[in-house]
C-alpha cells in the first residue's frame, strides 16, 4: 500500500470515527478506550497526547513543533490555518492565512518556515507532509489550537484576543476549563 493511499485511508476511517462519535455519542467513548470525558485541564492534554500518538502511528513522521517554539513576529514564518471557514471565523492565531490566501502566492512562502494548524493537528500534519513533498520547509503546530489554548496561548477574532475556538462537537471540547467551545 502506497503512504497517501493509507493516509487517505487514515482520513476517512477519522472522518467516520467522527460521525459514529456524533451519532453515538459517549458510547463510542468505551470503544476508543474513554471511559468518561475528560474534567481535568490535565485530562484533556493527556486525552489530546494519546489522540496526536495514534496520528503519528496512522500517518508515520509528522514534522512538528510545539506552541512555544511558535515566532509570530518573525517575518520568515508563515501560519497557515487549514481549517474551514467556519472555524477559522469563529478565532484563530493572529497574522494567521487561509489555504487560499496560501495558494494565492505560495512562493511568496517557499523560503519561510510554515506553520499549519487545525483543531487537533491530524488536517495539519497531512498538509504539512505534502507542503514538504512540495518543497516547502513545512510543520504542524503539534496539538492544533487545542494544545495551543493549553500552552496559554491567544486566539484573535475580529482583532481582539478572545479564549473561544471552533471545534467538531461536545465530545471534542477538549479546550481548558476557562475556555469556550463552539461548534
Amino acid at each position: 500500500m502506497t503512504k497517501r493511499r493509507a493516509i487517505w485511508i487514515s482520513l476517512v476511517l477519522l472522518i467516520f470515527a467522527t460521525v459514529v462519535w456524533r451519532t453515538f455519542g459517549h458510547s463510542l467513548g468505551h470503544f476508543m478506550g474513554i471511559s468518561q470525558t475528560p474534567q481535568s485541564d490535565v485530562e484533556k492534554r493527556n486525552l489530546i497526547n494519546n489522540m496526536l500518538s495514534d496520528y503519528q502511528k496512522a500517518l508515520g513522521e509528522i514534522p512538528s513543533v510545539e506552541a512555544d517554539q511558535v515566532n509570530l513576529i518573525s517575518t520568515k514564518v508563515t501560519i497557515l490555518d487549514v481549517r474551514t471557514e467556519k472555524e477559522m471565523d469563529t478565532s484563530r492565531i493572529e497574522n494567521s492565512i487561509s489555504v487560499a490566501e496560501f495558494e494565492q502566492q505560495s512562493e511568496k512562502y517557499k523560503n519561510n518556515e510554515i506553520i499549519v494548524y487545525c483543531t487537533i493537528g491530524y488536517r495539519s500534519g497531512l498538509a504539512a507532509i505534502d507542503l514538504r513533498r512540495k518543497g516547502f520547509n513545512a510543520f504542524s503546530l503539534r496539538g492544533g489550537i487545542l494544545l495551543w489554548a493549553h500552552s496559554g496561548k491567544q486566539l484573535w477574532s475580529q482583532g481582539k484576543p478572545v479564549k473561544v475556538a471552533h471545534i467538531y462537537g461536545a465530545e471534542w471540547n477538549l479546550l481548558p476549563h476557562d475556555w469556550k467551545a463552539i461548534w
